[in-house]
């Protein structure tokens, strides 16, 4: 693939992740990609690689003693403050933490809240289909998180107002950050 506007090095990039798209094209490149280019590499935030087939995903996520979280784990790097317990951790260092928070998400714990999780989706979903359609992303996407989050936390329903409107603001944040560096 060609170098884009946005490439910064000499290293030619097989892809562009801040590349325009429509709603079905990165679907298509994706798919392109995993038949041409199955590890691909970016310049973008400081040069990155991508694993598109599932097979590979899977045989690098259990491979931990070649392909470490410890430095970073996620593109663009959002820890600018060191590593974040269990997320920058491999074995036998994140052992601890998986023990203790495996329960959570074990399937009794998800059945728990299933029902309610269910409840919630349609309770925000209903009034945008009676309507014919509306803002997906304001109505359901932005709003739903919250009252997961809130769910699974037990705290009151009414909390994940404030949850939601933090993590908009975390993340609002953090999208400046990322695009000033």
């Amino acid at each position: 693939m060609e170098n884009s506007e946005h490439s910064r090095h000499a290293r030619p990039d097989d892809f562009d992740p801040l590349a325009p798209e429509t709603f079905t094209s990165a679907h298509a490149l994706y798919k392109e990609m995993r038949q041409s280019c199955p590890v691909a590499h970016s310049n973008e935030w400081n040069g990155f690689w991508s694993l598109l087939r599932y097979h590979d995903v899977v045989a690098v996520l259990k491979d931990w003693e070649n392909f470490t979280t410890t430095v970073q784990n996620v593109v663009p790097k959002v820890a600018f403050t060191g590593r974040r317990p269990p997320l920058h951790f491999d074995p036998p260092e994140h052992t601890v933490y998986r023990r203790v928070l495996n329960p959570f998400f074990a399937p009794a714990a998800m059945d728990r809240i299933e029902p309610v999780i269910r409840r919630v989706a349609r309770e925000l979903l209903d009034p945008i289909i009676d309507a014919g359609g509306g803002d997906v992303c304001e109505r359901f996407t932005r709003q739903f998180p919250g009252y997961v989050f809130a769910e699974f936390f037990n705290v009151p329903a009414a909390m994940s107002l404030i949850i939601k409107d933090v993590s908009a603001a975390y993340s609002k944040a953090l999208r400046c950050r990322l695009f000033l560096i």
